[in-house]
């Protein structure tokens, strides 16, 4: 396969983790403001984010030996682990699939993956607060993309799905337990991409549209 396709794996791995945002019939614990629940939400997803573009990298068909067929289909498993910035690790279980064509550089990606969160912790710089986080999110995402001769021939629109159930704590002491349940939709057409996402965190609900420059 197009070793390209490995950067644009990457890609699809931000859209499925970089937004977050009803009601959490699962919050318990101490009580976080709007500020620190986005502050923990950049935590979690932007580790998630890291850890996701790790295995995605990771079933390259590349580097199997010999040259793929043209249309080809290829299936691959994500099992690896990812230290988080301060002390503990993520742990991704899961699957890729990959249908596509190289004469045309047209593709689908498919995956669903699993990542465990244990006693991972971060920084939040909205807040300068220490998050230690446990627990699992699902991710599962659809692609299709086309590459092109260029990075400005990229075509991409993906829908992702992250849900899941999280501890937490911080470094002044408060601990609880929330859900996070996002949908994100992202489109692409060559210098950016732009993802619009809803759902919520914590209880609270967000609407937001990012773009990623993939220049």
């Amino acid at each position: 396969m197009n070793t390209r396709i490995v950067r644009v794996f990457t890609l699809i791995a931000a859209v499925g983790v970089a937004a977050c945002g009803d009601d959490d019939p699962v919050s318990t614990g101490d009580a976080l403001t709007e500020t620190e629940v986005a502050a923990l939400s950049s935590v979690v997803l932007g580790t998630a984010f890291s850890a996701t573009a790790s295995g995605l990298a990771g079933i390259n068909p590349a580097a199997v030996d010999g040259p793929q067929p043209a249309p080809f289909s290829y299936t691959g498993s994500i099992e690896t682990t990812v230290p988080c910035a301060l002390g503990g690790t993520v742990q991704l279980d899961g699957s890729a699939t990959v249908n596509g064509d190289d004469e045309t550089e047209e593709f689908m990606v498919a995956y669903n993956l699993t990542q465990l969160f244990s006693q991972c912790g971060a920084l939040a710089e909205e807040t300068d607060q220490e998050f230690t986080v446990s627990g699992s999110l699902g991710l599962t995402a659809t692609a299709d993309f086309a590459l092109g001769t260029s990075q400005a021939g990229l075509s991409l629109s993906t829908d992702t799905e992250v849900s899941g159930t999280i501890d937490w704590s911080t470094d002044d002491g408060r601990s609880g337990r929330c859900a996070i349940t996002l949908s994100s939709e992202a489109t692409s057409n060559g210098d950016s991409i732009s993802a619009t996402t809803t759902g919520s965190v914590c209880g609270t609900s967000v609407s937001e549209t990012f773009t990623y420059g993939i220049g």
